[in-house]
Formats: C-alpha cells, structure tokens, sequence
C-alpha cells in the first residue's frame, strides 16, 4: 500500500510530496515529487510492478551517472583488454559529453538519438573535419558494450533494456563497394587453393 505524505518548508508550506511504497517480500521504496498527481503516478507504477511481480529495483541505476559507470569500465574491463588505447579516447569522449552527466536511468533511446545526431554534426578537434558516422558508430557500440556488462555482470537492471540497441546506427561512410575486373577472381581462387592444407 502506498502512502504519500506532503513535505514542507520550515514555514509550512508544502514543497513537494514524498511517496512510500511497502509492500511483503520487497524493499519499501520512496521517491519525492514536486507534484502529488506525480507521486501517486509513480507509486501506482510501482505498486503494479510488484504485483505483476516484474518490479526490479532501481535505485542503482538511479544513484549511477553514466560517467561513473564508464570510468568503472575502464578501471576494471579495459585493463583486460589487448587494445585499450581506443576505448579509452572513446570513454574519455563519452564521459565529457552530455550522456555522461546522465543518470543510467534518464538515459533514453530519445536522447542518445540527439547525442548520435549532434555528433554526426559536430567537427573533429584534432583534423578540423567533420566527424564520419563511423567515429560515432564506435562510441555507441563501445557505450552499448560497457551498459550490457554492467546489466549481466555488476546487476544494474535498466527499466527498458540497453537504450544503445533501440536505436538507429548512422550509416557507414566511406564503405567500399567495388566489382572484380579481368582475372581478379581466379587470382584470388589461386591464392586461396595455394594457401590451402588440402
């Protein structure tokens, strides 16, 4: 049962309403709300989720800020790794940005698209040139990377999923689309069958 309380300022004058949620077999959860409609929204959501018995908790996801989740990446993951040189530029990038100062929890397919889109426009500081959708198609992968290992390994669920996989990737520039001309397919057969243990 969700009880939701007013919050007031030393002269009594409410500025916000707090909603606590209890319910058996679950951690009772509060949140504040500038708007009571707002507090009694969440806690119905809440309340559902647990008696549909598909809540999960949260809190984590709420208190982790996507820079804090990138730089535990790269302390914990990177060091692994045979290349850490790139993935370090791109998190360093990513951290910098406007998704790092998000919480895992506001992280939307809505704003990633607007961080993939300003990227797409945005202008490299080291070459002075336009970014090719390929520099940003890394930077997603490596942030949808780094979010599905913190879902499957540190247990921080996120409401709807990665929001990395909900999106559109930029299209690939620069790919080469080229035909074989003379004999170029028999040279590579030949190198192919030279090359073979059979």
């Amino acid at each position: 049962m969700a009880t939701i309380n007013s919050r007031e300022d030393q002269d009594g004058i409410t500025i916000g309403w707090q909603a606590i949620v209890r319910k058996k077999g679950y951690p009772s959860q509060t949140k504040t709300f500038r708007a009571k409609r707002d507090a009694e929204a969440w806690a119905r959501t809440i309340e559902s989720e647990m008696d549909r018995g598909v809540w999960r908790d949260r809190s984590r996801a709420e208190a982790t800020s996507v820079a804090d989740l990138l730089d535990r990446y790269a302390r914990e993951i990177l060091p692994e790794k045979k290349s850490r040189q790139g993935p370090s530029s791109v998190i360093r990038i990513l951290t910098a940005s406007e998704i790092g100062k998000l919480s895992l929890a506001a992280l939307s397919p809505e704003k990633l698209a607007l961080y993939r889109d300003r990227r797409i426009k945005s202008v490299s500081k080291k070459t002075g040139r336009p970014l090719t959708s390929q520099t940003v198609r890394h930077e997603i992968a490596l942030l949808s990377r780094v979010i599905t290992h913190a879902i499957k390994e540190w247990g921080i669920p996120l409401a709807h999923g990665n929001p990395c996989l909900q999106i559109k990737m930029p299209a690939q520039s620069g790919a080469r689309d080229r035909r074989l001309v003379d004999n170029e397919e028999e040279k590579s057969y030949s190198q192919i069958w030279c090359m073979s243990i059979f």
